[in-house]
C-alpha cells in the first residue's frame, strides 16, 4: 500500500493529498488547511477537470487508512508512506521538524512501524528520522531534477549533502550516507521506453552498486509492461506499482 502524508495546520496527519488546484483554478497549500478543513474537504470539488470526480470523496487521516487494515485484518500489508515537502518552497507545508517528530510515533502507537518504509524526495525527513528513530526503514527517492544544483542553492534536496563535493556525483553513495534501506530512482525519462527519446535511469550499473552497498532498489514509476520487462532485465530487486 503506498499512501502520501501531508501534515495539516492542525497537526492533523492526512494521506494521499498535496498541492491542489481548485475547481476555480486557485491554488492553495496543504499547510494552510487545518484539522476541521481536512474532515470537510471534498475531493472532488478539489479535483482538475481532466480527473474522474467521485463526489462527497473524503481526504482520509493517516489513523482511518490504519484503522481500514486493521479492520481488514491482515498483519502481513506492508505501507510505503511518502512525505511531501518541497526545501525550496517551504511555506507550502509545514517544517521538516513536524514530519520528523510526529509521523513514526503514530506508526509506532498503531503498531505499524516495523511494517512501512518512509520514502521522500526531500532528504532532510529521511536524515532526521533515522537519527531519531534508527530501526525505521527509510527509501531515498530520487530523480534526474533532484540529484543536480538548483541554481544558487546547491543541492537543496538532498538533506545538506554537497553531492560534487562530497561523493563526486555519485548519488548512489550518497543515499547510502544517510543510512537509506533502500534506493528508488526514476526508472528513466520520459516516463516509457516507447517513448522517443527514453534514457534509462535507474540502470544494471546503479542496481549492482546499491546492492552491493546493502540497499534494494525500488525504480518509480513502472506501470506498462514493456517497461517492466526492462527493469526486470535489469536485474531490478523489486518494482513499485502503479502511483
Amino acid at each position: 500500500m503506498s499512501l502520501t502524508a501531508m501534515f495539516s495546520s492542525s497537526a492533523i496527519l492526512s494521506v494521499a493529498f498535496e498541492l491542489f488546484m481548485l475547481a476555480n483554478a486557485r491554488p492553495f497549500a496543504t499547510g494552510d488547511l487545518n484539522g476541521e478543513t481536512v474532515e470537510v474537504s471534498s475531493l472532488g470539488a478539489m479535483a482538475k477537470s481532466s480527473i474522474a470526480v467521485h463526489p462527497g470523496a473524503k481526504i482520509s487521516t493517516l489513523e482511518e487508512v490504519l484503522d481500514l487494515i486493521d479492520c481488514y485484518g491482515d498483519k502481513k500489508v506492508q505501507i510505503n508512506l511518502e512525505t511531501k515537502l518541497d526545501p525550496e518552497n517551504p511555506n507550502q507545508t509545514l517544517s521538516v521538524d513536524t514530519y520528523i517528530d510526529n509521523l513514526v510515533p503514530i506508526l509506532q502507537r498503531r503498531g505499524y512501524a516495523d511494517r512501512t518504509y518512509i520514502q521522500s524526495f526531500d532528504w532532510r525527513t529521511l536524515i532526521g528520522i533515522k537519527k531519531k528513530f534508527p530501526k525505521t526503514r527509510t527509501v531515498a527517492l530520487l530523480d534526474d531534477t533532484t540529484v543536480v544544483p538548483s541554481g544558487n542553492l546547491g543541492f537543496t534536496w538532498l538533506g545538506g549533502i554537497d553531492l560534487q563535493k562530497d561523493f563526486a556525483g555519485d548519488w548512489v553513495k550518497a543515499a547510502h550516507s544517510i543510512n537509506a534501506t533502500a534506493l528508488s530512482p526514476v526508472h528513466g525519462v520520459p516516463s516509457s521506453v516507447n517513448t522517443p527519446g527514453y534514457k534509462p535511469f535507474t540502470t544494471a550499473a546503479i542496481v549492482s552498486q546499491a546492492h552491493e552497498l546493502g540497499m534494494i532498489v525500488v525504480p518509480w514509476t513502472v506501470d506498462d509492461e514493456v517497461t517492466i520487462d526492462k527493469m526486470f532485465r535489469r536485474v531490478i530487486h523489486t518494482s513499485q506499482g502503479i502511483e
